[in-house]
């Protein structure tokens, strides 16, 4: 009974996790996307994100999320990149400053390789000279500052929502945690899949959550138990969540080059 109802409590945080994620993102882009098809944007793209690639869930949605009105694809890539910076930058922050207590000059290599992972991402996706005609990225940016202090303690909360996932996940199998101890091999683990070059940190997210359970005292058995599981548990919830969204919009998409063409 406590392994149901504890996987149950994981599940709705994560489910919590999702539509706050999508809810920061609807008021980032000034409300001016209705907010259902905010939500199928985001779960589309957190969708592919984790079964690709980070990146290629917010490319594949902005495509897909362009319409005859003013919203356009720059500006929909814009909102996700700013959401991700804010969302991610506070585990990071976390995971090497955790990172620094667990193995001495691992916190120098995470920055150095997170520098070198933001320039790449500035330099690929920062707007061309001459590319006229097109918004560039400071006019797509323009109007979400000013949302930013409205959405930074919900980013708190969703760090709370998705941290609490862990929690209830770990104690459903038997690894009674605590919330601080959660939080940090979270972070760490999150830390090292996210700036791996695999497909959503796969194989180094998850060698890290099951060292990192080791040595909070779970058997290797059951620290090895837990990272598959949660791979595995946290991969069919998006593409769940994310399929359906995912179909729908690329029906619009063809209905809207359907009658354009038309």
């Amino acid at each position: 009974m406590g392994l149901i109802l504890n996987l149950l409590a994981a599940v709705l945080f994560l489910t919590g996790y999702a539509f706050s994620h999508a809810f920061n993102f609807y008021l980032l882009a000034g409300r001016r996307i209705p907010l259902a098809k905010v939500c199928r944007l985001v779960f589309c793209a957190s969708a592919l994100n984790k079964l690709l690639f980070t990146g290629s869930g917010f490319l594949a949605a902005s495509r897909l999320g362009r319409d005859e009105t003013e919203t356009k694809s720059s500006q929909i890539l814009a909102v996700f990149v700013l959401l991700e910076l804010l969302s991610v930058s506070g585990w990071l922050a976390a995971g090497i400053f955790f990172g620094a207590r667990m193995a001495k000059g691992a916190p120098l290599i995470l920055a150095v390789f997170l520098a070198i992972v933001l320039a790449a991402l500035w330099f690929k996706l920062r707007p061309k000279k001459g590319d006229a005609g097109s918004p560039s990225w400071k006019d797509s940016f323009k109007t979400a500052p000013r949302y930013v202090l409205l959405v930074m303690p919900l980013i708190v909360i969703n760090a709370f929502l998705f941290a609490a996932y862990y929690f209830f996940f770990f104690r459903a199998f038997g690894a009674a945690l605590s919330l601080l101890a959660t939080i940090k091999i979270v972070a760490v683990s999150f830390t090292a899949g996210y700036l791996s070059p695999a497909p959503s940190g796969l194989g180094f997210k998850d060698a890290g959550l099951a060292a990192l359970l080791v040595a909070a005292g779970l058997s290797p058995g059951l620290a090895i138990t837990l990272a598959v599981v949660d791979r595995l548990l946290v991969s069919i919830f998006w593409v769940f969540l994310g399929g359906g969204s995912a179909i729908e919009l690329a029906k619009q998409e063809f209905r809207r080059r359907t009658k354009k063409n038309g």
